[in-house]
């Protein structure tokens, strides 16, 4: 379904009436990552800025469950030249398929991430948020690695990165997903026509990702409407659509954007689409259940 993002905007988006749902410990310590901001900076590795605009047709690949079902859809657009940029564990998902990533990016701060480039490629670009752990930049020593930011405008991040770039520096926007900040990313090289599979932001059965990720496997599951669709969603994957439905009106008019599968995310955009709204969202209970 092709994203328009006029037919996503309302002056009180119905996402807001879940809030309560959203509240949680950030998955590593503050101090922490700004240390590995700090530390990564100093690697003297080309910072991500903006490149005029191009014309590759780019697939994103998220993690999704439902990015299993296009596995055919994109070897067949891979061999016709379409990119693909990667997020997190779809690097290794792509290698496991026969194909080759032209890009990974990689937000997450924990040291578990590592597993995601243990087989780096040699013409893969590594996108590496300046939060990252260092032992992920030290298992891609030698390979073509950017750093980027996501730092706040009135964030500690922000007073780290003025102080060494000199103010020199952009935010890559997007939320806590590395997903939604990989479109963002994608803008700024220069990107305007991508399609995104695996964009799920549900479960589907007792899966969270399309492959196995041990570090997602959490026992509570929300159960929440959508329009008249019911989704199993985590607590990250609610968050992860408040932040959707907040990002939408930014993105660029010159970013052609289309979400593929049958996860909730893609069903907002089809809701959207066909009632000029977003789709009203409610949780309507909690279950305790195996995930994987």
């Amino acid at each position: 379904m092709l994203l328009d993002k006029s037919q996503t905007q309302s002056q009180s988006s119905p996402v807001y009436t879940v809030r309560e749902h959203l509240t949680g410990p950030v998955n590593h310590p503050h101090e922490e990552i700004y240390q590995q901001i700090r530390s990564n900076i100093r690697r003297q590795l080309p910072q991500i800025q903006q490149f005029p605009p191009n014309d590759y047709k780019v697939m994103l690949l998220c993690g999704g469950p439902t990015l299993n079902d296009h596995v055919e859809e994109i070897k067949r657009k891979r061999q016709q030249g379409w990119k693909i940029i990667t997020v997190n564990g779809t690097h290794n998902w792509c290698l496991d398929h026969g194909l080759e990533p032209s890009m990974c990016v990689v937000m997450d701060a924990r040291p578990i991430n590592k597993g995601f480039v243990e087989e780096p490629v040699k013409n893969c670009r590594y996108m590496l948020c300046s939060q990252t752990h260092g032992d992920i930049f030290d298992a891609l020593k030698g390979h073509d690695v950017w750093v980027w930011h996501g730092g706040a405008p009135s964030s500690i991040e922000k007073r780290i990165l003025d102080r060494y770039y000199r103010k020199r520096w952009l935010i890559v926007p997007g939320g806590t997903s590395v997903g939604p900040r990989a479109i963002f990313l994608s803008y700024i090289l220069g990107i305007r026509r991508l399609d995104v599979y695996g964009l799920d932001g549900c479960l589907r059965k007792d899966r969270h990702h399309a492959y196995a990720q041990k570090q997602n496997n959490y026992r509570e599951v929300l159960v929440v409407k959508v329009g008249r669709r019911k989704f199993h969603m985590h607590a990250w994957m609610l968050k992860q659509f408040d932040e959707w439905l907040q990002m939408v009106p930014m993105i660029p008019d010159d970013l052609k954007t289309t979400v593929k599968g049958t996860g909730a995310m893609a069903h907002v955009v089809e809701y959207a689409a066909s009632h000029k709204r977003p789709p009203p969202m409610e949780v309507l209970t909690k279950l305790d259940m195996e995930t994987r």
